[in-house]
């Protein structure tokens, strides 16, 4: 009897498995093939970061646009790095406020990578990763480090940057602290649709 319940058991384990491995996704392996690549722009209207303070709750920073150069690469890539966004020009935010009214600048500082992970129905998903950056304001001064998730449609030739609270606060300047607004290690998190010229294509 025992035997047969654990015949049963494993059965059943293997037939579970074969349904959750159908239903996740595999990953991607390189080569990833990637039309036109090289130089490419994007824009966005309303992006945010949102900094969820374990003091003061959410801190919502809003800007009318942004803009960000990225340099891909072109044909096949080795690994899963497709492209990178350079500090100059990098990725650039435009008329930021906090709160509404108080004027606010994010600068981006070192060189930021976008990785491939999965590939499906011509979307690719993957992440931006390498990431920091400066914010700085009236008595504020602060640094966000970490990776968010991104995901890009070949028909939409859309960069999309999923809004999760993946980034950390890693640095909040002791004389300029942002009126106590935010503190180290608050979870942060930043949002953004950017419309890629040229279009591209990515497989894997």
């Amino acid at each position: 009897m025992h035997k047969r319940i654990a015949g049963m058991l494993a059965v059943g384990i293997t037939a579970l498995s074969a349904v959750v491995a159908a239903a996740t996704p595999a990953a991607a392996a390189p080569p990833w093939t990637i039309s036109p690549g090289g130089p490419t722009n994007g824009t966005a209207g309303v992006t945010n970061l949102v900094v969820h303070d374990p003091v003061n709750g959410d801190i919502t920073l809003t800007c009318d646009t942004s803009t960000v150069a990225v340099d891909l690469e072109s044909g096949t890539s080795a690994d899963n790095q497709l492209a990178t966004i350079p500090e100059t020009p990098g990725i650039q935010f435009n008329g930021c406020l906090l709160a509404g009214f108080i004027q606010f600048e994010v600068t981006q500082v070192g060189t930021w990578t976008l990785n491939g992970a999965t590939f499906d129905s011509g979307v690719t998903n993957g992440s931006i990763d390498n990431i920091t950056a400066d914010i700085a304001g009236p008595g504020c001064d602060a640094t966000v480090s970490g990776s968010v998730g991104a995901q890009y449609s070949n028909s939409a030739a859309t960069l999309s940057v999923v809004p999760e609270p993946t980034l950390t606060v890693t640095r909040v300047d002791e004389l300029n602290n942002c009126s106590d607004l935010i503190h180290e290690n608050a979870t942060a998190q930043f949002d953004g649709s950017y419309t890629v010229s040229p279009a591209q294509t990515i497989t894997g």
